[in-house]
């Protein structure tokens, strides 16, 4: 890297990977009152008292039964019980987006927390505090052969779990169960937000314990380096052509308003990653749309015609948000993140800004005067409403998105799945709310867009919900659609159906020139949601779903949209084969 372009001083991590609890509880705890309930009651009260959790997810098990009975005694909490853990853990993440609460998910021991860690390292890897509470063998028996037993004597899941959480740890004492999850909670919300993991053995939460006074740690508001402030705003000062490159980290707090708030004053055109869709408001005339994967034409069109500044602000500008690390974001640049380590990964950085996206903008549009106002905007590969039908004479993805928007309220809710659909969903619809669009491309997870949608519709009642996916990610999450019904969530399940693994088939094709068919068979999506509990409609043509009012008839319980879209009609995402194709190959192949 060029020394003249260095960030400055980079402070240490945000986001630590092992629990060293910093709670004395001999001041900590008050004096021992005669104990009366159980550690699992002391744990659930907290989080529903002083959390303000109001709904849990989970699959019952023996291990974790005593914090389920605390659960269920309580008559101020919804519980929705899931049918395979990992949709308990992404629709604790979809809850935590939606309510900015901790998001908390409860599972058994052994194959219970082993199905959930898929999801758990995709809400790490989101940025979202989500505590997955699992179950544990008995401590006093750890090592001598109980039934699932994940202590460091069986599965050692603590151990498995560091790398994909921000925090783990394990309730060891009755008496000091509270502070112990007081403390991951802390840790899990410090800097950079992240997932955290804490083992609950059986004989530790059914003990009875003394309810300890533990002081809750004040918020610390963020100290920003002045210098590297006035050096930000000195280098856009400078600028004659700046633009704002915005992420997903930009939309937790404040800080989709700080965002506009900058970009209204200086008057900077904005661009978002993929993963940053909604946090500046698509149809406002300083929106470029989207760069990278799904990219828009009026992204690439202003880079190509060249910057003097770009701000990346909340994103680790990764290969799906660079489109696999494009030179055509090179250039004089300013990062902000509150995570030092995801500054100056991928490109390099002439300023380094560590602090939060929200306060870091504030500080920064502070010291520089407003400018002139200019117009950009939003220009997309083509206009869905010209291209009803495909060759295949069936309705075209990017229609069925345009129409699906159109039935849909204004304050509607998506979720977005991983696979062909993400790229039509990217870049066709128009999200002007920061709250209005989750993805969780992080992990880029099949079926996460759909248990995502389960605790956005629990997290945000009165709010339409829209959960996009493919009919690959449709039958991954089967158990999320069943526990839909049965909670009956006012969520419409939009199935973009071409009974194949689309994004898999057509990027073969395009590598390697030839697919081994990718296919999903005779799979009747329809039917089969109508066997899960949840009613269904099917969508062959144009103007089909512009005549429902899906919002109404979602309010009994989810509908699914079993759209059989045209296989016809590409949008390829050339960016990501072209790193495929960067693999090496073996000889002979063709």
């Amino acid at each position: 890297m060029d020394t003249d372009r260095l960030p400055i001083a980079a402070q240490p991590s945000s986001s630590p990977r092992e629990l060293q609890i910093p709670i004395n509880t001999d001041e900590a705890v008050a004096p021992a009152v005669e104990p009366q309930l159980r550690a699992a009651d002391h744990v659930i009260d907290h989080l529903v008292v002083r959390e303000r959790v109001d709904v849990f997810f989970g699959l019952p098990g023996g291990a974790i039964s005593p914090l389920d009975d605390a659960l269920h005694a309580r008559n101020d909490v919804r519980i929705i019980t899931v049918r395979h853990e990992a949709d308990a853990v992404f629709a604790a993440a979809g809850y935590a987006r939606a309510t900015g609460k901790v998001g908390v998910a409860m599972v058994t021991s052994g194959p219970g927390v082993l199905n959930a860690l898929n999801a758990l390292a995709s809400a790490h890897l989101e940025g979202l505090p989500v505590l997955l509470l699992a179950g544990e063998a008995p401590r006093a028996r750890a090592g001598q052969g109980s039934l699932q037993d994940g202590s460091v004597h069986g599965l050692d899941i603590l151990h498995v779990a560091r790398s994909m959480t921000k925090v783990v740890a394990e309730l060891i004492d009755p008496n000091v169960a509270l502070p112990r999850v007081m403390a991951v909670l802390q840790a899990m919300r410090e800097g950079r937000p992240g997932a955290g993991l804490i083992t609950c053995p059986i004989d530790v939460t059914a003990a009875r314990a003394a309810k300890p006074h533990v002081g809750l740690a004040g918020h610390r508001p963020a100290i920003i380096d002045e210098e590297s402030l006035d050096r930000a705003a000195e280098l856009v000062a400078s600028a004659k052509r700046p633009v704002l490159y915005a992420g997903n980290g930009v939309r937790s707090g404040d800080g989709p308003r700080a965002l506009r708030a900058f970009a209204e004053r200086l008057q900077i055109p904005v661009i978002t990653t993929p993963h940053g869709k909604g946090v500046f408001p698509e149809s406002h005339p300083l929106a470029l749309g989207i760069f990278g994967l799904a990219l828009h034409p009026s992204a690439v069109e202003f880079l190509d015609e060249g910057f003097d500044c770009i701000i990346a602000v909340g994103t680790s500008l990764s290969e799906l948000s660079t489109g696999g690390w494009s030179k055509k974001l090179r250039g004089p640049m300013i990062q902000i993140d509150i995570d030092s380590s995801r500054v100056g990964r991928a490109f390099p950085v002439d300023v380094a800004v560590i602090g939060p996206a929200g306060a870091a903008l504030r500080s920064i549009a502070n010291r520089l005067p407003p400018a002139a106002p200019r117009v950009f905007g939003i220009r997309r590969n083509s206009n869905p409403e010209a291209f009803p039908i495909g060759p295949e004479r069936r309705i075209t993805p990017q229609r069925a998105l345009w129409e699906l928007q159109r039935a849909m309220p204004a304050t509607t809710r998506y979720t977005c799945d991983s696979g062909e659909h993400t790229l039509y969903a990217l870049h066709y619809l128009t999200i002007d709310d920061s709250r209005c669009f989750s993805i969780a491309l992080g992990l880029a997870s099949m079926a996460s867009g759909i248990g995502m949608a389960l605790g956005v519709a629990a997290g945000s009642p009165g709010d339409p919900v829209v959960a996009i996916a493919g009919d690959g990610g449709f039958t991954m999450a089967l158990p999320a659609i069943a526990a839909a019904a049965h909670a009956r969530l006012p969520i419409v399940f939009a199935i973009l159906n071409d009974g194949r693994y689309g994004m898999c088939d057509i990027g073969y094709a395009a590598v390697y020139g030839r697919t081994p068919g990718f296919q999903l068979g005779q799979l009747d999506v329809a039917r089969t949601a109508e066997g899960l509990g949840a009613r269904a409609i099917r969508i062959t043509g144009p103007d089909q779903l512009t005549q429902l009012d899906l919002a109404e008839l979602a309010k009994e319980g989810p509908i699914v949209l079993d759209i059989q879209i045209d296989r016809e009609v590409r949008m390829l995402s050339s960016a990501r084969y072209e790193v495929m194709q960067a693999a090496p190959q073996k000889k002979g192949s063709n």
